[in-house]
């Protein structure tokens, strides 16, 4: 029992020096209801570095006021007297056991009331994150103030810097880029790209920023290079800050086109809607088709080669085939004077140019030059227009080849029942050669309609038609009205000058090089491999008039 007290008496000036070791200091603030205690002079003067647990301030001063209590009864035992060990023993325990129910007491209640109040408290939560460094503080700042922070570090090339104000989770959608960059390390990958690969006097300027919505601003901006605005620099933003964290969760950047066609942009949308309209329905069938399991492939997905390069469609090839129309009609149709293309657009066509280009079609396949050489004019009702025999020809050959296409687009396995066949044909003939590359842009995404026909009576006709039109072409290229032509140094000049000069004639040009590549894309897809006419697909106009012919 002596020894039991004793260890008592030891054990509770210990945890007396302990505790007057340890003194309170102030808290952060959200947790002054839970004061901390510091090393501090012991009882014998000396300072402790790391001893006891934190208790509260409270515990402290009771078993402070029980170990003063228990320090006299100490001195009195220890001094010749006549009090009993036993009784210093049982005063011990009994500051003991104090100490510690009351001391536990304290613990328990402090930590319910420190749970109570810190429950679903964000501020807690950040405080305990910042320290151990998992998660960044909320900002407190506008998206006004988070985007003008984003733009001065960017300016300064300080990637780590701008993405202190972007979230872990968020979407930049720049749409120079196809797929928008997603979480906060393919952002900073882009921060980085974008910084190592412009100049360092290269700046986005703010002109102007939304303020209304604290958590959604739009910004209008442009760049500048060495102070001086940046041609076709132009752009606008829209961004969204998250609500928890205070940073960047959505931006989409929308850049200014280098490529502006006015009001012709409204004409290319109308030519190419067709177009759109059925690859985005071919991409609804397919997806329709995969949704329920359908082995059945609506849409061709890949390149299919039959024999030596027929290309059998697919969307890559629709898109290839679409955008290649585009450009085709801004290029011959809009595309200003002195640049890629010669001569003039349609817009600002010269008088003389255009009256050619009708002459031109008036004598189509020298049906009039022919009658009128025959003495046939109907009083001068079919009296055929005085046009140079060069610029004739050339427009007659162009025709030719297209003409000869009738028969070959109607046994197209793609087109037969599921295009505007003869119509896209028409338009072709008539108005615009840059149908077929539209054609071919619907073709690509058409599903397969099956076998394709067996040739067709017209195709005979039209490629007898086709080669002695062309050949009549040649001729009149050489020897037609001689008094407007002249000799033949006359007429290669004056042909180097429309194909160098007039846009008109040098589209023609073009336009027989994409017949030529319709010529081998049909002709392959129609013709079976075994067939021993397939190679004629590959010599340019007289290959199509042999192969409907024979």
């Amino acid at each position: 029992m002596v020894n039991s007290l004793w260890s008592s008496s030891h054990s509770q000036m210990f945890a007396t020096a302990a505790v007057h070791r340890m003194q309170p200091v102030a808290q952060p603030q959200g947790l002054s209801h839970m004061p901390l205690l510091v090393p501090g002079p012991d009882l014998y003067g000396n300072v402790a570095r790391g001893h006891g647990p934190i208790h509260s301030s409270a515990a402290a001063q009771v078993v402070g006021y029980h170990s003063a209590q228990l320090s006299d009864e100490t001195d009195h035992a220890r001094a010749p007297s006549k009090a009993r060990p036993t009784t210093v023993g049982i005063v011990a325990l009994t500051g003991t056991v104090a100490a510690i129910v009351v001391a536990v007491w304290h613990a328990l209640h402090y930590r319910r009331h420190f749970h109570s109040q810190s429950a679903g408290s964000e501020q807690a939560q950040w405080a305990l994150l910042s320290v151990t460094g998992t998660k960044k503080a909320p900002l407190k700042l506008t998206a006004e103030q988070v985007i003008r922070q984003m733009y001065e570090n960017i300016n300064v090339r300080n990637v780590e810097g701008a993405m202190e104000y972007i979230d872990d989770e968020c979407v930049y959608q720049d749409l120079n880029f196809p797929e928008p960059y997603e979480g906060g390390e393919a952002v900073r990958k882009l921060f980085t790209e974008s910084c190592s690969g412009i100049p360092d006097d290269l700046l986005f300027c703010i002109d102007e920023i939304t303020t209304g919505d604290p958590l959604a601003c739009g910004v209008t901006w442009h760049v500048e290079l060495d102070g001086i605005p940046f041609p076709n620099g132009r752009g606008c933003s829209y961004y969204r800050i998250s609500p928890d964290t205070g940073r960047l969760i959505y931006a989409r950047d929308l850049v200014e086109s280098a490529l502006k066609p006015g009001e012709a942009a409204f004409s290319i949308l109308r030519l190419l809607s067709p177009v759109v309209r059925v690859v985005l329905k071919g991409q609804r069938r397919d997806g329709a088709s995969q949704s329920t399991g359908d082995l059945k492939v609506s849409v061709s997905q890949s390149t299919d080669i039959e024999g030596a390069g027929e290309l059998q469609g697919g969307p890559i090839f629709g898109a290839i085939f679409g955008l290649a129309a585009a450009v085709y009609v801004y290029l011959l149709f809009i595309s200003p004077s002195g640049g890629l293309m010669p001569g003039d657009p349609a817009w600002a066509i010269k008088p003389e140019d255009l009256q050619e280009v009708i002459g031109e079609s008036i004598n189509f396949f020298f049906i009039l030059p022919i009658l009128n050489m025959l003495g046939i004019s109907g009083n001068g009702i079919l009296e055929a227009p005085i046009v140079n025999p060069v610029a004739e020809s050339v427009f007659n050959i162009n025709e030719a080849y297209i003409f000869m296409f009738l028969p070959l687009l109607l046994m197209d396995r793609r087109g037969r029942e599921n295009l505007p066949t003869v119509t896209m044909w028409g338009l072709g003939m008539f108005l615009t050669n840059s149908m077929v590359l539209s054609y071919l842009a619907v073709r690509a995404i058409t599903p397969t309609a099956g076998p394709p026909d067996s040739k067709s009576p017209l195709a005979r006709p039209f490629g007898i038609t086709g080669a002695v039109v062309f050949m009549v072409a040649i001729i009149w290229f050489f020897v037609g009205r001689p008094d407007v032509g002249g000799d033949l140094t006359e007429r290669v000049a004056f042909f180097q000058q429309i194909i160098t000069h007039q846009r008109a004639s040098f589209s023609y040009l073009l336009d027989s090089a994409l017949f030529y590549m319709a010529q081998i894309i049909l002709i392959g897809a129609v013709d079976s491999e075994e067939s021993s006419k397939r190679w004629l697909r590959f010599v340019p106009f007289w290959g199509l008039a042999a192969w409907l012919i024979i």
